[in-house]
């Protein structure tokens, strides 16, 4: 029984502030968010970005692999902002080229949501380039 008692003190913290993150606190309003979703979820999102890559042949030559993080947002509208796409941490300009086109042709993602109003998200994720 005591097991029971301190797992339990343990795991309501953690639920509570599972809740929270939830919600934004503003002069006694409770504000639900929502992150943008790509259709289908992130599982989705890394089919299609690597459906559509096309490995630049350079890259592949000189046996380049390795991750770029690209940032970039999305509207009110649930499309890629194409203006804002930017290479956070790049690998070379041909595979760097690639990523930011794969974004640019990103289908439309369910916007992100504050208080059941759309609002624009910058996200930032990582693409994956490896053969």
């Amino acid at each position: 029984m005591k097991h029971v008692i301190i797992l339990s003190l343990v795991f309501i913290p953690f639920f509570s502030f599972a809740q929270e993150a939830e919600n934004t606190k503003k002069n006694n309003e409770i504000y639900q968010e929502s992150p943008p979703e790509f259709p289908g979820g992130m599982r989705k999102f890394y089919s299609y970005v690597y459906k559509e890559m096309t490995y630049p042949k350079d890259a592949k030559k000189n046996s380049i692999q390795g991750k770029v993080l690209v940032q970039f947002e999305i509207g009110t509208n649930g499309k890629v902002t194409p203006s804002s796409i930017k290479i956070v941490q790049g690998l070379t300009e041909s595979i760097d080229a690639e990523a930011r086109r794969i974004m640019e042709k990103s289908p439309k993602w369910t916007p992100g949501y504050q208080n059941d109003k759309p609002v624009k998200v910058t996200l930032t994720l990582p693409i994956t380039f490896k053969y």
